[in-house]
């Protein structure tokens, strides 16, 4: 938690010692865990060295690092497994505004009904929309091929990267049909 307007933590700079469930991971890119649900619960472990797997209980020694103000842990001096097989804490349903901020920094969250309004550029990013506003998709865990037009219910933690907020979902299970209402036209 950081009450900084920067959204730096309090913790910039210093070893600690914290243990969460692995809600998102990619070999040789790092990891997200959390330690419950809600907001301010998710940190990003910058960790190219250990693999964890999604429900794995793990306990890191890094360093509270802020990357272009993204909080992580960077490097990581401690790393054990403490337990596998946990439940992955449940996605937070939250609007795609309220998704694009610091309390949901790294936290695994759900954004319904968006629609893709582009299909991913060199980057693998793409922008979703609805009512309630838009966000970019990154592939950073996991690639796809969107449909632009079609709507998404996208689950994956949240990244901030380039000034941008992101979701970054971790596999094709995290990207569910979503439903839209066009506009009909007055006749």
């Amino acid at each position: 938690y950081t009450a900084a307007a920067d959204g730096n933590s309090p913790l910039m700079n210093d070893a600690v010692i914290t243990s969460g469930i692995v809600t998102g991971a990619k070999a040789g890119y790092g990891y997200f865990i959390q330690d419950g649900t809600g907001a301010w619960n998710g940190i990003f472990v910058n960790d190219a060295t250990n693999s964890p797997a999604l429900g794995d209980e793990v306990e890191i020694t890094g360093t509270v690092q802020e990357n272009f103000t993204f909080t992580r842990l960077s490097p990581v001096t401690g790393y054990t497994v403490v337990s596998t097989g946990n439940a992955v804490p449940a996605a937070e349903i939250v609007s795609p505004t309220a998704a694009a901020t610091e309390q949901w920094e790294s936290v695994l969250v759900t954004v319904a009904d968006m629609e893709c309004l582009t299909t991913p550029n060199q980057y693998g990013e793409w922008d979703i929309s609805n009512w309630q506003g838009t966000l970019m998709v990154d592939d950073d865990l996991y690639a796809t091929s969107p449909i632009a037009g079609n709507f998404y219910s996208i689950t994956g933690p949240m990244y901030f990267a380039y000034n941008i907020w992101r979701i970054l979902p971790r596999s094709a299970s995290d990207l569910g049909v979503g439903t839209g209402v066009s506009e009909i036209a007055d006749a």
